[in-house]
This record gives structure tokens, C-alpha cells and sequence, in this order.
């Protein structure tokens, strides 16, 4: 008849347990400190982008693709965490059927600094 794990064993499956639990938290914290530091690094250059534009005001797919050599769904999922944020605006109304982001938050920001800065 096999013997069951005494006290020790159960303590010591309890202990990796909590080990590997700890790893998996940090490896988990890691990887979210990491993706909240790229869209940072994402979110400036796209303003940095829009404040280059903002005659235009908006920009569209395509543009931001080949000003930051980024793969389409890059840049669609950086455009549509703006637009969750509310740092952005949707146009698909144009006449060419692409979809336009519009920024006006960035827009007006640089227009009040640059009114600030002359005053």
C-alpha cells in the first residue's frame, strides 16, 4: 500500500505553490509596466505626429504607418486606445471612405500654449 505525503510534503506543495504564484504576479507585472511604457512611447510620438499636422488635424492610418514605419495593426490599436482615451476622434465620412482620427485635444493644447507663450 503506498503511503500518503505526510505534513511535510503537503507543506512544501503548498510552499512551490505560492512560489510559483509569486513568479507568475511579477512576470505578469513586468509585462503590463513594459506595455503601458510602449504606449507612452506611442502616445507621444502620435501627438508629436499631430502637432506636426495640425493644420490638418487629423491623421489617417496609412499617414502614421509610414511616418513610423509601424505594421497596420500597430497602429490601429495605438489610434484606438487615443480614441478610448479620449485624446481622439473618429471621421468616416470623408469623401475617399478612410477613416480619419482627428485630434483636437492636441490641437487646442498647442494653440493656448502658443497663445501663452506670446503674451
Amino acid at each position: 500500500m503506498r503511503r500518503r505525503p505526510g505534513i511535510a510534503g503537503l507543506q512544501n506543495a503548498a510552499a512551490t505553490r505560492d512560489q510559483f504564484r509569486l513568479v507568475g504576479e511579477n512576470v505578469a507585472k513586468v509585462r503590463t509596466d513594459v506595455m503601458k511604457e510602449q504606449l507612452a512611447t506611442f502616445r507621444t510620438q502620435l501627438e508629436e505626429f499631430a502637432r506636426k499636422h495640425k493644420a490638418e488635424g487629423f491623421a489617417t492610418v496609412e499617414q502614421v504607418q509610414r511616418k513610423f514605419s509601424w505594421s497596420t495593426g500597430r497602429t490601429i490599436d495605438v489610434l484606438e486606445t487615443l480614441l478610448k482615451e479620449g485624446l481622439a476622434m473618429i471621421d468616416d465620412g470623408h469623401r475617399d471612405g478612410k477613416r480619419r482620427y482627428w485630434f483636437p485635444c492636441v490641437t487646442l493644447s498647442a494653440d493656448s500654449t502658443g497663445a501663452e507663450a506670446k503674451s
